[in-house]
Parts: C-alpha cells; structure tokens; sequence
C-alpha cells in the first residue's frame, strides 16, 4: 500500500516580489530546469547519431524535391531500403512526411550551400552524399532538439506555476530530457524525435487551455509519426472532460487540426492515390513478413495483436518498459492507490494527475496494442520501444503529479528507476550508435560498445558524465535554497 504524504500547499516561487514581467532570459535564467536543457542541447550539438536507413529515407525525399521537385525518390532509393514502390513503379518514402515536408526549407538552403559550384546533377549527387550526415544532423538539432527543449522550459514553468516543489519539477525535467525514448531520437532524423516534440507542445497548449493549439500540433505529430493518430481517441476524452463550453473548445480543435489534415490528405493524394492511402500499402518487399498470417493488413500488420509481444515490450530486456523506462510501469502501479485517498489534495494537482495519467495510460495501451501487431514489432535497430515513443511525455509529467503526492518512499523509487532510464541515455549517446539489434540486451549492449570500442566513446562518457555530474550539483543547491526558504517562512508563520 502507498502512504499518502499531504503535499506543502506554498512554495517559495509564490512569495518572490515581481513588479514587473520579466524579460524571456530572465525567465530562462531562473527556470528549475534550465541546467538540464543546457546540458541536453549541448550534448545533441557535440554528438552525431547517424539515423541509418530511417533518416536516409527523409533525406532521399528532401534530395528529390531539391533537384526533381518531386516526392519520387527513383534516382535515391538504393540509398535506402525504407521505400515503397507504386504501381506505375515510382519509389517514395515509406515514412511520415512531416520530417521531410517541415525540414525541408533548412534543407535546401544547406543543399544550395553544399552543391555550389557543382557541374552537373552527377556532382550535386555527390556532394549530397558526402554531405549527408553533417545536414541531417544539423536538421535535428534545428528541428527536434532546440524546440523540445524550449517547450520543456515552457512545461517546467507551467508546472512551477502550480506550485510543484523544484525537486519534483527537476524529476520532470530529467524524465522529459533524457529519461525517454523519445528524447534518444532527437539526434536522429527518424521522424519519431519530431513527433514526440509536437506531443509535448500538445501537453504545453492543453496545460495553458489552448484547443486551437492542441488540434494544430496534434495533426503535426500525426504527419510525422502515424502512430500518433492513435491519441486522438484519449485527447478526445480530455476534451470532454475539461470544464467550459466543449462545442467552442471542439469546434478550435477540429480548426487548428485542418491544415496538417490538408497537408497528409494531399501528400498521400499525390505519392498514393488516396488521401488515407499509406506507403505501408506498397512496402518494400524485404519488410513484408507476415504475408501468411492471416488475416493481415498488407502483409506488414496483423488484425489482432499478439499477447506475447505485448509482453515482450513491457518486460523483456530488448525492448521493455522495465528495463528501458521502468519508473512508467512503476508510475502505472502507484496512481490508483492515490486516487483511492481524495483528501489532502489541491484540487488543480488532482486534476494535472488524472489527465496526464489517463491521457498516457489510454495512449500507452493503444500503442502497445497497434506495436503487437506488427510483424517487425520490435522496429529493428532502435535503442527503445520506439513506436511507443510518442506517449512517453505524457506519462513524464502524470509521474511529477505522482511524485508531489506519494511517500518518500515511493518518491525515492521513482528517483532510482528514473536513474535506470538516464543510464541508458548516457551510454547511446556515449557510444552514438543506433544499431542496436532486436536480439541485444539494450543497456549491455551499449556497455559493451563503450568499454570494448575506441577511446572516443569513454571520452564522449566522461564529458556526458560531468555534465550531469555539473547541472546535477545545481539541482542540489536549488532544491536547499528552496527548503530553506520555506523553513523561513514557516518561521515567519509560527511567529
């Protein structure tokens, strides 16, 4: 049974005197969780994670729209063997657009400057290729990195607002930042770092009652992760659950969602024939492999999941929410013993938790049901569960309401099975490589690759490792000065 521990109801944010608004660095500088985004940006800037054949495939379609004006990727696609071949025997990608579609402005200006000079396409071809990592890579700190951890800022604060104590908000920050699957893929350009930005900003605008906010980024993380579409059924619910007039609240949804709606319904119009017409219907043959199985949807996805992989994602040690994200499962086990105690808490608190955590539990299971029925569940090469990974953040921020309203005891549990999550952070990007194959124990695999690789992995560790060592001592202060202002005021109450 969880012990129920009343949540202070002041915190030292709400006696500062502030007679005026300050500046946006201002708010930066004094953000809990502004240490830990600049460590999180300084390590996406100073490491590469090559995308492989995931990321080769946006960049096959930026490649043809610079030089073909055109999403056919026939002169690219042995770059890659993520493509999907039409039946007049054009290649296009086989991924979401968005990442393509919203990189690409960024793209072509650093294709102008790469190609420069260049005789003739034989040439810009050449200089696309030898180029390629550098651009992609700079794209995903552009277009991923930077924005998800502004939105984080944006988070920390809103949650500061509250009233959450620093500590709880330095818990969030550290799930958000590096405590997930989705923060492993901001240095790739695989479409699921991007996706996993735009759920953020979702949480951000839901959190501020922006609904018109909330459909727009919804439909962009739609257009950069299909699997994404799948919260539209618990986002509904939130939005019948909230207070206020739900018509007007509706009818913003539905017209921020409109323009990404047009853009996914005439990019799969053009490449496919139909505006709900998936690449996934003219797969790369290598990638259909349940075609015996039936029934099947394209010989890539199964009608019914499978229990046994469902399994496998939640404990095994290759893809596990146990081994890769255990506070999640944990955070999972505590909430209903909380909610059984309706006294003692603050009513904007209780609220924050029961959204975040249906909102995530509800997206996480029907995630988990969509990843089962995949042939390829286990999403090849990955350092997580990664078609999981949109739901994560949700379920970072129901764990910092949890973390506020449980015992120490369970806070401490929390803290430890966060740690195994920033573990697993440390060692991808100290070893900056995505090739982990399904067989592989993740967080051994990427031990082996640091000790038993070159001197450059234990370099990229120990500067990782001070990092956190670096922004972890000024968490520390925070937190004191925090428990010594309230020590004061409740001092100054007694008196």
């Amino acid at each position: 049974m969880v012990e129920v521990v009343t949540p202070a109801t002041d915190s030292a944010y709400f006696v500062e005197t502030r007679l005026a608004k300050p500046g946006f660095f201002a708010r930066v500088a004094a953000n809990p969780a502004r240490d830990w985004v600049l460590l999180f940006l300084a390590i996406q800037c100073l490491v590469n994670v090559d995308g492989n054949t995931n990321a080769h495939s946006r960049w096959a379609s930026m490649a043809a729209l610079a030089e073909d004006h055109s999403f056919r990727i026939d002169k690219y696609h042995e770059q890659t063997i993520d493509w999907a071949q039409t039946p007049d025997g054009h290649y296009y990608s086989n991924k979401a657009p968005g990442p393509a579609l919203l990189g690409y402005p960024l793209f072509l200006l650093m294709d102008k400057i790469s190609t420069r000079g260049a005789k003739d396409r034989e040439e810009r071809d050449r200089k696309r290729l030898e180029d390629r990592s550098a651009v992609l890579h700079a794209l995903s700190v552009a277009t991923q990195a930077i924005p998800y951890g502004l939105i984080v800022l944006g988070l920390i604060a809103a949650l500061r607002r509250m009233g959450l104590p620093v500590r709880a908000l330095h818990v969030a920050a550290l799930a958000l930042l590096f405590g997930n699957t989705g923060s492993l893929f901001m240095n790739t350009y695989c479409g699921h770092g991007m996706a996993t930005t735009f759920v953020v900003a979702l949480l951000l605008a839901w959190h501020k009652n922006r609904p018109f906010l909330v459909g727009l980024f919804f439909g962009l993380a739609t257009l950069c992760d299909y699997g994404a579409a799948l919260l539209l059924l618990p986002l509904l619910w939130v939005l019948w659950r909230r207070s206020g007039t739900r018509l007007r609240r509706f009818g913003r949804f539905v017209l921020g969602g409109v323009m990404p709606a047009a853009v996914f319904a005439a990019y799969h119009q053009y490449c496919f024939g139909s505006p709900l017409s998936l690449p996934n219907k003219f797969q790369n043959p290598a990638f259909v492999d349940i075609a015996n199985v039936v029934p099947n949807l394209w010989g890539v996805l199964r009608l019914v999941p499978r229990a046994e992989v469902v399994a496998d994602l939640l404990w095994s040690t290759q893809r596990g929410l146990l081994f890769t994200q255990p506070w999640i499962l944990l955070s999972l086990l505590i909430v209903p013993f909380l909610f059984w105690h309706k006294s003692g808490w603050l009513p904007e608190r209780r609220a924050f938790v029961r959204w975040t955590s249906v909102f995530g539990a509800f997206g996480l299971i029907l995630l988990l049901g969509m990843n089962a029925s995949f042939g390829g569940w286990h999403g090849g090469a990955t350092p997580g569960p990664r078609y999981l990974a949109v739901v994560f953040p949700a379920l970072a921020l129901a764990m910092t309401g949890i973390y506020t309203r449980a015992s120490e005891f369970w806070r401490q549990a929390l803290v430890v099975t966060l740690v195994v999550s920033v573990v697993l952070f440390v060692l991808f990007y100290s070893t900056a490589e995505l090739l982990a194959q399904p067989s592989d124990p993740l967080s051994p695999f990427y031990f082996n690759l640091l000790v038993g690789g070159q001197g450059k992995n234990l370099s990229r560790c120990l500067f990782i490792v001070l990092g956190f060592a670096w922004a972890g001592w000024r968490a520390v202060q925070g937190v004191r000065r925090e428990t010594g202002a309230e020590h004061l005021l409740s001092e100054g109450a007694a008196g």
